[in-house]
C-alpha cells in the first residue's frame, strides 16, 4: 500500500490526486543517491507527543514523543515515490511501542492536484482495502478513511486518514495506525487528533 499510489508506477504524483526538530527556515533534507528527485525533510515542529506538519497545516498527537524515518522507512520513500521527472518531499514523523505503530507524513509535489475521483483512484491502488468513508475535516478539500493489512508488519492492519489540505494543493497528508488485526481500538485516540488548521493562524 503506502507509498503505491500509481496503478503503473509507485510514484504518489503519477495520477492526478494528488504526508527531529527542524524549523522551516533551516530545513534538514536527505536526497537519493540515485537522484529520484525525492526528498525527506524535517520542516515538522513537534512539541513533545504533539506535532504540526506546517507545509499541509495538520497537528497530530502521539501516544509518546515521535521520532524521524528510519534509515530503512527513508529508503523505502524514496524507492516508493521514485519519478524521473516529478519532485516530492516527504516529512515525517513515527513513534512505535510493541503492537501499535503511529506514524503522519505531509508528501508535496510540485504541481497542484485534483480532487476529482481521488478516493475512487487512490483506493484501486491500495487492495486489498477497505474504505471506512470520507472525512468532513475544517480546512481539508477532500479526506478519506481506510484500512487493510499492514505494508510492513505481518498478522497486523493498518488504518488511514487519507487528507488534501486546502493550505497547499500540491501536497497530501496521512496518518496512519498499524495495529493487531481485529483491535482498531488501539490506533483510535491517536487518529481522532488529527486536525487541519488554517495557514493564516499558526
Amino acid at each position: 500500500m503506502l507509498p503505491r499510489t500509481d496503478i503503473t508506477r509507485t510514484s504518489l504524483f503519477a495520477i492526478p490526486l494528488l504526508t527531529l526538530v527542524a524549523a522551516c527556515a533551516s530545513v534538514q533534507s536527505e536526497t537519493s543517491s540515485t537522484a529520484t528527485n525525492v526528498t525527506i525533510v524535517s520542516r515538522q515542529e513537534p512539541i513533545g507527543v504533539e506535532a504540526t506538519f506546517p507545509r499541509c497545516a495538520v497537528s497530530i498527537t502521539f501516544g509518546a514523543t515521535p521520532r524521524l524515518l528510519s534509515g530503512a522507512e527513508r529508503r523505502w520513500w524514496i524507492e516508493g515515490l521514485a519519478h524521473p521527472s516529478k519532485k516530492t518531499e516527504v516529512d515525517a514523523l513515527v513513534f512505535e511501542r510493541p503492537g501499535l505503530k503511529e506514524d503522519a507524513q505531509c508528501v508535496c509535489g510540485d504541481t497542484p492536484r485534483s480532487v476529482k475521483g481521488a478516493t475512487q483512484d487512490f483506493m484501486e491502488t491500495q487492495q486489498p482495502a477497505t474504505l471506512l468513508g470520507e472525512l468532513h475535516l475544517e480546512h481539508s478539500r477532500h479526506a478519506f478513511e481506510y484500512e487493510g493489512p499492514s505494508e510492513t508488519n505481518v498478522g497486523m492492519s493498518t488504518r488511514r486518514i487519507v487528507s488534501y489540505p486546502k493550505s497547499d494543493e500540491r501536497c497530501m497528508s496521512f496518518a496512519s495506525a498499524t495495529f493487531a488485526k481485529g483491535h482498531p481500538s488501539a490506533g483510535n485516540a491517536f487518529l481522532s487528533t488529527f486536525r487541519h488548521y488554517s495557514s493564516t493562524t499558526r
